[in-house]
């Protein structure tokens, strides 16, 4: 009777897959704001960033099932993606969909335990690009990248939000730069991989040469630069933290970023982005060497 539900449903395995708990490192940044904002209570922030978090968790899973519903077909014309749980119809499209709907619904109630519920907004915001970009957005070439992207300024947001303050203008746009420089080098993964049979999985892909992303990719790591910089000599620097401690962060930034970018174009198989970005020692020690650049000028 097991083994029958288990063909019926799909196996745990299969779930574990589909609601790729793996990516939910991409969500870390809901907690960035930590480093960033002097805390008092740190009890009741706690409480509030981990139900963020959470939220995001929730949400975000639910929007990797829809867009896997919308990419089943295309999918099963891939080397790898075919072996996914709605491509190889291990998995229901309907009992996936019904998982979608859920985790939102309970995402957003999650989100309303936080200490400001403004964060609600964020997580709708989310869900709503997420949902907007497996729908609509996703065969529109650049407006795609942005759609993309844009879950990850709305991630640090509602951080900043839960922390019952206001998040930086520069942060939000320092973090929406560097997300554009990640999404840009997942494409041109593709590209270098593919090549023209690129296209037959992500139509949107005929419209990006891997030339095209090379200058995208240097382009937005100089713009994460510029605009960290400029962060620096600004008012709202020079009030929260001590700017000639926090100027060392700019270091293991840069350094991470084009360590990213040289391990993307020496990948040989289709590995992720955010294994590539949490599989890495260097990358992961430059994560926590800048929390705790921010931190100690924060602190200072």
């Amino acid at each position: 009777m097991f083994d029958y539900f288990s063909r019926a449903t799909g196996s745990a395995k299969e779930w574990l897959v589909l609601l790729r708990p793996l990516d939910w490192s991409k969500n870390l940044v809901v907690i960035a704001p930590v480093f960033m904002t002097p805390i008092s209570n740190w009890a009741a922030a706690s409480a509030s960033i981990f139900a963020a978090f959470l939220a995001f968790c929730l949400v975000s899973s639910a929007g990797y099932i829809v867009n896997d519903l919308v990419d089943a077909e295309a999918d099963r014309f891939h080397p790898v993606k075919r072996y996914r749980p709605l491509a190889s119809r291990a998995i229901p499209a309907t009992n996936a969909s019904i998982v979608a709907v859920v985790l939102i619904v309970l995402g957003v109630g999650v989100s309303s335990l936080t200490t400001d519920r403004a964060v609600i907004f964020f997580v709708l915001a989310y869900t709503a690009t997420s949902l907007s970009y497996s729908l609509l957005l996703k065969t529109v070439p650049v407006l795609e990248l942005a759609a993309v992207s844009a879950g990850f300024p709305l991630r640090l947001g509602a951080g900043a939000v839960a922390l019952t303050v206001l998040p930086s203008a520069w942060a939000l746009a320092c973090v929406s730069s560097a997300a554009l420089l990640v999404v840009v080098t997942k494409r041109r993964m593709e590209r270098l991989r593919l090549g023209e049979e690129s296209h037959a999985t992500r139509a949107v892909m005929s419209f990006y040469s891997s030339a095209l992303l090379r200058w995208f990719q240097l382009f937005f790591l100089m713009c994460t630069v510029a605009v960290f910089l400029i962060f620096l000599s600004s008012d709202t620097a020079g009030h929260r933290y001590r700017t000639e401690i926090l100027a060392f962060a700019v270091i293991p930034i840069f350094l991470a970023m084009v360590r990213f970018i040289t391990l993307a174009d020496r990948a040989q198989t289709d590995v992720s982005t955010t294994k590539l970005l949490t599989g890495d020692w260097f990358v992961v020690a430059s994560s926590i060497i800048t929390a705790g650049i921010f931190y100690k000028a924060l602190t200072a």
